[in-house]
């Protein structure tokens, strides 16, 4: 994967959090539940995203994706 597609997922990623977080802060749902449901939606249900590509970044992202979670939880 070159890194300029790389750099577009993680902003089309930070894009869709952004857009989640102003949608739900309307209606009092959690966006976490929004971000995991996109998640599942784009990876096992459409296979819009190689599983195998991930697998490299994959313990640097779990990291980073955790902390998010557990500040957004509060």
């Amino acid at each position: 994967m070159s890194p300029s597609i790389a750099i577009g997922i993680f902003g089309l990623i930070i894009i869709i959090g952004f857009l989640g977080e102003i949608l739900f802060q309307y209606s009092k749902i959690p966006s976490v539940l929004f971000l995991m449901a996109a998640g599942v939606l784009l990876g096992p249900v459409y296979h819009l995203f190689n599983q195998n590509v991930f697998l490299s970044f994959a313990p640097y992202l779990s990291t980073l994706v955790l902390i998010l979670i557990m500040f957004q939880g509060g």
